[in-house]
């Protein structure tokens, strides 16, 4: 990995989210998951210890996402984020979960319950980042931890580009559903 590219892109990245007016930008470890344990704390410390002022600098908060069970990254479970935050962070980054990803990896409970105080941020979507056209146990579950949690902040429809508009809304008017039980 190249770490100057990785910067570069984390601050064009950031540089972007100042101009839209975002507050919170998503991030990803960037290092490859095959990496020695030493070598790969050391790219993290490396990247994080210029994007994390730069992102500061612009008063936005950077939120580590887990990833998917494709990645060949490393952040795919708690384990894995907790040695990613052990190295990059002090306390002020917070976490993006992407339902998706932590279906299809089986740690979706384990991610809410270890993180959720941290939670800025969730991407939603069924496996494969397809459309959630029905209620399902895992769905439900979700939301209704993340209501115990009293969570507030946004939830991003996070669908493929080959979803319909009436799969679209469907996704959105399943997730209405099951908000407004729990």
């Amino acid at each position: 990995m190249e770490v100057h590219r990785a910067v570069y892109y984390g601050k064009i990245s950031a540089d972007f989210a100042y101009k839209l007016g975002a507050s919170v930008m998503v991030v990803h470890s960037n290092v490859f998951r095959r990496l020695p344990h030493d070598q790969r704390n050391l790219l993290l410390a490396r990247i994080f210890k210029e994007i994390k002022p730069y992102a500061e600098s612009l008063n936005l908060t950077l939120a580590l996402e887990n990833l998917s069970y494709a990645s060949m990254g490393f952040g795919k479970n708690v384990a894995e984020m907790d040695e990613v935050f052990s190295v990059i962070d002090g306390g002020e980054i917070a976490v993006t979960l992407d339902f998706c990803h932590a279906t299809a990896t089986g740690v979706t409970q384990s991610l809410l319950e270890t993180y959720h105080k941290r939670l800025c941020n969730v991407h939603m979507s069924n496996r494969a980042h397809k459309p959630c056209l029905e209620e399902t146990s895992q769905l439900k579950d979700f939301i209704t931890k993340l209501s115990k949690y009293r969570y507030t902040g946004p939830v991003t429809l996070e669908l493929n580009r080959k979803c319909t508009l009436a799969e679209i809304s469907s996704t959105k008017a399943v997730l209405e559903a099951v908000m407004r039980v729990c």
